[in-house]
């Protein structure tokens, strides 16, 4: 089924490629640059679309074609976060990490990137890399505007577990966290 979503998007956008390249050969003044960037922003729709209902896979062909199309792309910061905290959520955290990577890069104001931040350090303590993971919690628990205090103090006992060296995040917490 994913080679044939993969198949659907590359047929989209072959097809995108042929009726641009025949409106250039109509016109040659003509400037494609930004339809192509259109083209490319719609596939990255395509691929939050697809986040948000879980066909993490699907959706990194989605936002890889959208790069590869027109690679000036801006992708912001918060299609990257969705990108990282669906998979992460999802448990396909080493397939979207660079994503994670990306929403703390392109995030721009302070809450942005702590929020950021804390999704990576999920990711991160996924991955078994809990030094890190704990640094990217405790900057998300220090702002007062992006968790209410019930779910600070769950972060709290999570980092306290990780300092343990064990990791909180089970598939029944990230199942609770997909829910908030």
């Amino acid at each position: 089924m994913l080679e044939e979503k993969s198949d659907n998007i590359n047929d989209d956008l072959s097809m995108a490629k042929q009726k641009l390249n025949k409106a250039k050969k109509l016109d040659q003044n003509l400037d494609i640059e930004e339809d192509k960037q259109e083209i490319a922003q719609a596939l990255i729709e395509r691929g939050v679309n697809l986040v948000q209902a879980d066909k993490i896979e699907q959706a990194l062909i989605a936002y890889k074609t959208a790069e590869e199309f027109y690679p000036e792309l801006k992708i912001d910061s918060e299609s990257w976060l969705t990108l990282c905290l669906r998979g992460t959520l999802n448990k396909q955290v080493n397939d979207v990490l660079f994503a994670c990577e990306n929403a703390v890069k392109t995030s721009t104001e302070k809450d942005e990137i702590e929020l950021a931040k804390g999704v990576r350090g999920i990711a991160k303590a996924l991955t078994g890399n809990f030094d890190d993971a704990i640094k990217d919690l405790e900057i998300l628990i220090s702002n007062p505007n992006i968790l209410d205090y019930e779910l600070k103090t769950k972060f709290k006992q999570w980092i306290e577990t990780l300092k343990k060296g064990e990791n909180p995040f089970t598939d029944e917490v990230l199942e609770e966290l997909k829910n908030e």
